[in-house]
């Protein structure tokens, strides 16, 4: 009875540790072949805007901080030289940093839901649904204190994958650890607009000054500690109209001059167009793959007129795979 009980009342703490992964047959059937996660790149993402919410935080940041007299003439000399407005100094600032992130770091990325109702607990969300089970989807529920154990196993070359949930609003506490490099963000805002003069005349891709990268050979250490930073309020910063989703992201970030050789980028196509990823972990043992498969809970088939069948096949392929303590249930979701 008791087991009966849990199977449609949920219990708080085995709600608080379940991942929904939703995705098609096609993703459910590599997992379960491969024991590896596909992280795509945060470039192909579904939603194209998605990583677009959280610029504009650095200027904000320069725009709110104060600066001692030395740096604000250095600063004030080199904006009058440009002829360039201070908020418009400090948006381009932003923009290119934004950019430079975009073409010196690589980042590939998971997606999870995590919920605290019982009825997405048992029968999916729909918006999920939706966006990418269509009416063949499924839910695949992880254990995320088991997903953190295997995650911890993981060994390699490559960067180390983070799980961590995603933040919804700019006020979030990535943005106080920006707050707290605010003083590196300064200094390299005076040297960006000083080497902007430098370079005045010159042009680049933008048709303006050329430029003045924050490089190592300007700002040393510094400078990495404020690019890691602002790349993971980007990654992990979503506009606050999704937040019933719940999102908790598996991803893993490196320099692109840094990826392992040979690449473990490799693509897949999706609507005519090239999607990049990586697999973690890049080479699997049956260790690693014995892991990830005890943490896989269950797995629920979204909403069809042929759920029943797929939930039987299902079923089916788990039993004479040995893997049949993974629970199957359908959701009773109306995909409308």
């Amino acid at each position: 009875m008791a087991g009966l009980l849990s199977k449609f009342f949920p219990s708080y703490e085995e709600m608080a540790d379940a991942l929904f992964h939703y995705t098609n047959a096609n993703g459910l059937l590599g997992i379960l072949e491969s024991g590896q996660l596909w992280s795509t790149a945060s470039v192909a993402s579904n939603d194209a805007t998605e990583q677009q919410y959280g610029k504009g935080v650095i200027a904000s940041v320069l725009n709110t901080i104060p600066k001692n007299a030395s740096e604000q003439r250095r600063i004030d000399a080199a904006l009058e030289s440009l002829r360039l407005p201070p908020f418009a100094a400090t948006h381009d600032y932003d923009e290119d940093l934004e950019a430079l992130l975009t073409t010196h770091f690589v980042t590939f990325i998971t997606s999870f839901c995590k919920t605290s109702d019982p009825a997405i607990f048992q029968g999916g969300l729909l918006s999920q649904w939706r966006a990418y089970g269509g009416t063949h989807g499924y839910a695949i529920q992880f254990s995320r204190n088991a997903l953190s154990t295997w995650l911890d196993d993981i060994e390699g070359d490559g960067p180390k994958p983070v799980l961590e949930d995603v933040h919804y609003g700019q006020e979030n506490p990535i943005k106080q650890e920006i707050m707290h490099t605010a003083a590196s963000i300064s200094t390299m805002f005076t040297t960006y607009v000083e080497k902007r003069v430098e370079k005045k005349g010159e042009s680049n891709e933008r048709g303006e000054a050329a430029f003045c990268s924050v490089t190592d050979d300007t700002l040393g250490d510094s400078a990495w500690d404020v690019f890691k930073t602002y790349s993971r309020f980007l990654r992990y910063t979503k506009h606050p109209a999704f937040k019933e989703e719940e999102e908790v992201r598996l991803s893993q970030e490196s320099l692109l001059s840094e990826l392992p050789k040979p690449s473990p980028v490799r693509a897949f196509v999706r609507d005519s167009a090239l999607v990049p990823y990586v697999t973690t972990p890049t080479a699997v043992t049956d260790e690693q793959k014995t892991l990830l498969l005890n943490s896989i809970k269950a797995v629920i088939v979204g909403p069809s007129p042929d759920a029943y069948i797929r939930a039987r096949s299902l079923e089916f392929f788990l039993r004479v795979r040995k893997l049949d303590r993974i629970d199957v249930r359908t959701s009773t979701i109306p995909l409308v």
